[in-house]
């Protein structure tokens, strides 16, 4: 719930305006919390783990690192860029004279979402 303001939508990224909440919530029909949340436990997901599996596979973020984290190398580059040590990924990748990786900093990371609007008269 938003207030309406003059300034428009306050959110950034890439909004989609649905027509109902259904459209909404039809992504979590049907799946648990614990299943969309699988192997992102906080144990799992911290940044010295990270730079620990990939300085382990010798600079790989390909299927060697990303087995390391138990996870697929798509999300391996996800959590680098969501963690920001892409920097410290790419010294490690230099050290065992592997090329530097390529990843998206946090302004190239699209944050699309789903927008249910409902608009409730003043005073509500």
């Amino acid at each position: 719930m938003v207030a309406e303001t003059p300034l428009g939508f306050p959110y950034g990224g890439e909004p989609t305006f649905v027509r109902s909440l259904t459209d909404v919530l039809r992504l979590y029909v049907g799946r648990s919390w614990r299943g969309v949340f699988a192997g992102f436990a906080a144990e799992r997901q911290t940044p010295i783990r990270i730079l620990d599996a990939v300085e382990a596979a010798q600079g790989s973020i390909g299927v060697r690192g990303a087995q390391r984290v138990g996870t697929t190398q798509a999300q391996l580059r996800r959590l680098i860029e969501n963690w920001g040590i892409s920097r410290d990924v790419n010294r490690i990748r230099k050290k065992y004279r592997r090329s530097p990786a390529h990843f998206r900093n946090e302004d190239e990371v699209p944050d699309r979402y789903k927008i249910y609007e409902e608009r409730l008269p003043p005073g509500y």
